[in-house]
């Protein structure tokens, strides 16, 4: 949580590191658990509001389901999140952009291959329940998690078999979809 509050300094939403340390100490934020991600804060949050917007997943109990058909792209997907209240899209592309998600795929993603979207194809197409007013984060890791779960073992090892790797994969898999839809 050190760090963090360093963050913030730097960034000109705290003025007093060293005091928002101590009394944040004193108020047992240094036992927390925090998520790393995008967030989106104000200086009239607090120190203490914005501490706690680290730590949570979502900032609402009403929930809005929504499905989303294979071939939809990040655009489509981030604009029915949008319009269905669940999380603005610039905040869902800002986090998609520089988030690092904790998932052993995520990181066997290729970043310079000419996609506009490194994950474009692993956002998986499924009906979800999201939390309405959600972070960016909370609803991109739900996307994540989901596709996490249904790339089994015996998926890789018939791609490993076949010689392909998973994202060489996801890219035939779109193609196959493209073309079937025609």
């Amino acid at each position: 949580y050190k760090s963090i509050i360093d963050t913030l300094g730097d960034a000109k939403l705290i003025k007093h590191e060293w005091f928002c340390k101590l009394m944040t100490k004193f108020r047992h934020f240094d036992q927390k658990s925090y998520i790393n991600g995008v967030y989106f804060l104000t200086a009239d949050m607090g120190v203490e509001g914005m501490l706690s917007e680290m730590t949570q997943t979502q900032s609402s109990n009403e929930t809005v389901r929504l499905s989303f058909p294979e071939g939809w792209t990040i655009p489509q997907i981030f604009k029915k999140l949008e319009e269905n209240n669940v999380c603005p899209a610039d905040y869902l592309y800002t986090a998609l952009r520089e988030v690092e998600f904790d998932y052993d795929f995520v990181s066997n993603v290729p970043t310079d291959n000419g996609r506009c979207f490194a994950l474009e194809g692993y956002l998986f197409p499924d009906t979800y329940d999201f939390y309405v007013d959600a972070d960016a984060n909370y609803v991109i890791r739900k996307f994540l998690s989901n596709f996490n779960d249904r790339w089994t073992d015996e998926y890789q090892a018939r791609a490993d078999k076949l010689g392909y790797s998973m994202d060489e994969i996801i890219i035939i898999a779109s193609i196959i979809q493209k073309e079937a839809a025609d």
